[in-house]
């Protein structure tokens, strides 16, 4: 395989464990190996002016479950 994609994630994000799957499987059929770059999500915050989902005002933090408990019952399926 001579096409790498670097693929950035975190350990803490859901998103990395329900997208993974997929993820792999388009690489595999596109014959490209992927280079695991684990991400440090805080220190991105700290640099970005982001916030983590604790810290976001509690309509965001709702919106944001409701939004990976769907992705999450998508994945499943």
């Amino acid at each position: 395989m001579s096409r790498r994609i670097a693929y950035y994630f975190s350990l803490l994000s859901p998103w990395a464990y329900i997208g993974h799957r997929f993820f792999v499987d388009v690489a595999r059929r596109h014959s490209t190996a992927i280079v695991y770059k684990p991400a440090l999500l805080n220190e991105v915050f700290s640099e970005t002016g982001g916030l983590p989902l604790a810290k976001r005002h509690p309509a965001r933090q709702g919106l944001s479950h409701a939004r990976t408990a769907a992705l999450a019952r998508k994945a499943e399926t």
